[in-house]
């Protein structure tokens, strides 16, 4: 199996999250049962930085309800220990407008019918942690297909984590939302 407590030194090591408290630890160790080994890790991984400093769970899944983009930047915001910090977030005839450090950002997302754009608001959010020069970027864990998970981390330390103990890194944003709508779409 996959030793939990060396997953959780890693990442400290790495600097991608503070030392957790010893109950922490201990709790999530106990919390999970024998499963393989990437996806202990990746879970592992997903907890500790919910323990720690936090993670981004958005459900992509709209269903019937009303577009909130302009709630997913706040999401963003929260975790972001305060390196992203948008301002004036609104959503206006499909396009979403914000301003971060001074600068005007405009992201349009695409038209996906019962699901949100996840990789517009990523490229966006990200793309102004990138014009402050800051190395940290919001970076995928996967979920599946109606829930995403994003940690804020300098994205080559997650990859090097995800090579050290075998899951997939970054899943590409979108696509299983995109295979599901375009199914949708032909029927």
């Amino acid at each position: 199996g996959t030793d939990r407590q060396r997953v959780v030194d890693r990442l400290v090591e790495l600097g991608l999250i503070p030392i957790p408290p010893p109950q922490a630890r201990f709790d999530f160790v106990l919390s999970h049962g024998e499963q393989s080994p990437a996806a202990v890790s990746q879970e592992l991984v997903r907890h500790a930085f919910s323990t720690t400093v936090g993670c981004v769970d958005l459900d992509v899944h709209r269903g019937d309800g009303p577009l909130d983009y302009p709630g997913w930047f706040r999401n963003f915001s929260q975790m972001s220990r305060g390196l992203f910090r948008p301002e004036n977030v609104r959503f206006v005839d499909g396009v979403v407008f914000f301003e971060e450090s001074g600068r005007a950002y405009r992201c349009e997302p695409r038209e996906l019918g019962e699901w949100y754009d996840l990789a517009a608001v990523l490229k966006a959010v990200n793309r102004a942690l990138e014009d402050r020069d800051l190395p940290e970027r919001f970076v995928g864990l996967e979920r599946g297909a109606q829930i995403a998970c994003y940690v804020l981390a300098i994205p080559e330390r997650m990859r090097q984590v995800a090579g050290e103990f075998n899951f997939p890194p970054e899943p590409a944003p979108d696509a299983p939302r995109l295979r599901r709508h375009e199914a949708q779409r032909t029927t």
